[in-house]
Formats: C-alpha cells, sequence, structure tokens
C-alpha cells in the first residue's frame, strides 16, 4: 500500500493509510567566520532543503548509528524551527567525517548510519553563526540513534514573520504520495545585496545577517503564488519584537467529495471485482480565474494518472479494498487532497 503523508505533523514520514478523506547557545564552539555573510551571496543561499522524494529514501535508510534532531533559533522567546540549514559530523575543527545533512521543513536533520566514535555536531544556515553543541558525540557499537537540537543565532539583525495564503492557511504542502513540497520562499534586498530564507510547516521564515533598519525589496513565494513590495525595515522587527507577516492573494482549492459512478453517470454504492468506474471531484475554488491541476493515484504499479477532475478507475478483479486519491492544485500555492475507498464483492448487496 501506497503511504500518504500530507501537511500534518512533518518530523517523520509517516506511513499514513490511503484512505484518509481529507488531508497536513553553544558555550566555547561558535565560530562567526563560518557564518552567512551580511551582504553579497553566501554560499548556503546555494543550499537546498531535502526534496519529499528525499526525505521517502531516506525513510528507507540504515537505522543504526544515526544522529538527528532539530534545527531552531528564538524570536521573541519563541523557538521557530529552521528549514535548509546545513548540519555535520566532525572528528577535529572542521573536518567533516560523514556526509552533511539539511533540516527539513520541521527543523528535522539525520545523518545516517555511522562508525563508533567520538564527534562534534555543528550547524551553520545562511546569516546564522555556526554552532556546534558542548558536549561530544559518542557513537558505540550499538548505538541505534542519538537526538540532539542545535539552536543558532543570527550574525546580527534578523527579520522574522510568516506567509500565509488569503484562507489563512500557512504556506506550506507535503503530500509524499504524490512527491509534492513546497514551502515559503523569501528574498530581501538591499544596498549590500540580497538575503534569502526557507519557510517552516508552519509558514516561517527568518531572514538573518540584515546589517541594520533601512529600505528594502521583499519577495515572498509559496509555489507559483507570489508578493513583492517595498518594505522599510525597523530596529523593532531586527531585534524579533516585531514580526512581519506577508498574505498572498490566493486560496486553497477544495475538493468538497469524490463521487464513485457508473458509466450513465448515475452515484455508486457498491463495487464488482474488475468493475470500471468514473470517480468525480467535485471542486471549488473560490479564486475562480484559477487553472486546476489533479493528480490521481490508487498506489499501483500500473495506474496512470490524468489531469482531470474525472477519471475511469478499473477496481482489481478480486474482493478488496481499494484506494483512490487525488491532490488538486491551482498552481499558486494553493493545494487540497482527498481519497475514497471502497470494496469489490462477488455479490453485491
Amino acid at each position: 500500500m501506497l503511504a500518504l503523508t500530507t501537511c500534518g505533523p512533518f518530523r517523520r514520514i509517516a506511513a499514513v493509510a490511503l484512505c484518509v478523506t481529507a488531508l497536513a547557545v553553544c558555550n566555547g564552539c561558535s565560530d562567526p567566520s563560518h557564518a552567512g555573510e551580511q551582504g553579497g551571496e553566501s554560499p548556503l543561499s546555494d543550499v537546498l532543503p531535502p526534496t519529499a522524494a528525499a526525505l521517502a529514501e531516506q525513510a528507507s535508510q540504515s537505522r543504526d548509528g544515526r544522529v538527528l534532531g532539530t534545527v531552531r533559533t528564538a524570536r521573541a522567546g519563541e523557538q521557530v524551527a529552521l528549514n535548509g540549514a546545513v548540519v555535520s559530523l566532525e572528528d577535529g575543527p572542521n573536518s567533516i567525517v560523514a556526509p552533511t545533512a539539511v533540516s527539513d521543513a520541521s527543523g528535522h536533520f539525520e545523518i545516517g548510519s555511522h562508525p563508533p566514535g567520538r564527534y562534534r555536531l555543528c550547524a551553520v544556515s545562511q546569516g546564522f553563526t555556526r554552532t556546534c553543541i558542548p558536549e561530544p558525540v559518542i557513537i558505540e557499537e550499538d548505538t541505534q540513534y542519538l537526538a540532539y537540537d542545535l539552536t543558532l543565532r543570527a550574525t546580527s539583525g534578523a527579520l522574522s514573520g510568516r506567509l500565509w495564503l488569503a484562507d489563512g492557511s500557512p504556506c506550506f504542502q507535503y503530500t509524499a504520495a504524490f512527491d509534492t513540497l513546497v514551502f515559503a520562499d523569501v528574498t530581501l534586498r538591499g544596498p549590500q545585496g540580497s538575503i534569502h530564507a526557507f519557510g517552516n510547516d508552519r509558514g516561517e521564515f527568518v531572514l538573518a545577517g540584515i546589517p541594520g533598519p533601512g529600505d528594502y525589496a521583499i519577495t515572498a513565494k509559496c509555489g507559483g503564488g507570489e508578493i513583492t513590495q517595498a518594505l522599510t525595515v525597523t530596529r523593532a522587527q531586527l531585534d524579533g519584537s516585531k514580526s512581519l507577516d506577508f498574505t498572498i492573494a490566493n486560496s486553497r482549492p477544495v475538493i468538497r467529495v469524490l463521487v464513485p459512478q457508473d458509466e450513465h453517470g448515475h452515484a455508486l454504492r457498491a463495487f464488482l471485482p474488475g468493475q470500471t468506474i468514473r470517480v468525480v471531484a467535485e471542486t471549488v475554488d473560490r479564486d475562480t480565474s484559477d487553472v486546476l491541476t489533479y493528480k490521481w493515484t490508487d498506489g499501483t504499479r500500473g495506474f496512470k494518472s490524468v489531469n482531470a477532475r474525472v477519471i475511469q478507475w478499473t477496481l482489481p478483479s478480486v474482493e478488496a479494498r481499494s484506494f483512490l486519491n487525488v491532490e488538486v492544485s491551482d498552481g499558486k500555492g494553493g493545494y487540497a487532497v482527498r481519497g475514497f475507498n471502497g470494496s469489490t464483492q462477488h455479490h453485491l448487496i
């Protein structure tokens, strides 16, 4: 059975049945020389968070000797998960001994199976000071995993906020079954260059390493939705006492129901093995000019999706419980996911 994960808890890729109906200060080891640049383009600006496919692959890898945890920063007394922070294991100053990991939209990172030894765990992100945990990471022969949290500090001022859609939902969508992963993509441009940040699974973003108050331009993207505006950054915003939120003028589509029908368009309540039925996605979108895109799956190898609100679906030739799911996108950061399940029987009641 195919696993379907939506914009709910993002820490791990949960195996959620397809019958769901509606989709969900380090002391002594900080190194400012490795922080993201203030102005200009930082090498860390090219770091991308894990893709949906990479997250799925990670879940199937060896589970022994792992180092995992979360990367966050503090803003106005609240912890904000950082998406796209680079995390590394080292056996000496700047001597990386394992492939680096990149935190995902929940701030979670995982460094895969690693040999026994004594290491140091460090993290960095654009505009933040490189930080290592004070205690050593000791992996034993029988270690399954070790968990640590890292809190990064901005090299200078930081601007934080959230990116919303017009219906009040945060900019975030993760649907493993359709390889969909969308989060806020925010860029601040000023006289000294640009600063970039990815949003987390709550739509929160932190632009760190801002040299000071002044006039800037900010662009916030959510999928194909985008907003750009001039911005005067204040000291209160930079010290975290005031956040800055943005709203993209777009609302998510809504799938009201999936309706199974026969070839004549009559609604069905029971199904025969091998029967071909029509399934109709009754969809509405308050943004009437949006062009909706449809993706379907039933988790089988030979299934072919169509970009349409109606699909012909052939049920298995044996008595079984089957699942069909659809994801609808408006191309502007709005998504809806819904599922249908039905059982086939040789003798219909």
